[in-house]
């Protein structure tokens, strides 16, 4: 299961900015929330749960 959350989205790691597609995947234990950048390479990835893309956290 792979859902497009967001394209060209912008996210700051470190001091530097990225545009990128967020992408909400399934893996073990349940779901992931993955910032990939235009080459494919992901960038940083966090738990569903805590993610800002969730509707509960809102």
């Amino acid at each position: 299961m792979n859902q497009v959350l967001a394209e060209n989205a912008k996210i700051k790691i470190g001091d530097t900015w990225h545009t990128v597609t967020v992408i909400l995947t399934a893996v073990t234990g349940g779901k992931r929330v993955e910032y990939v950048a235009e080459d494919g390479t992901v960038l940083k990835h966090e738990r569903w749960s805590v993610s800002s893309y969730n509707p509960k956290n809102q």
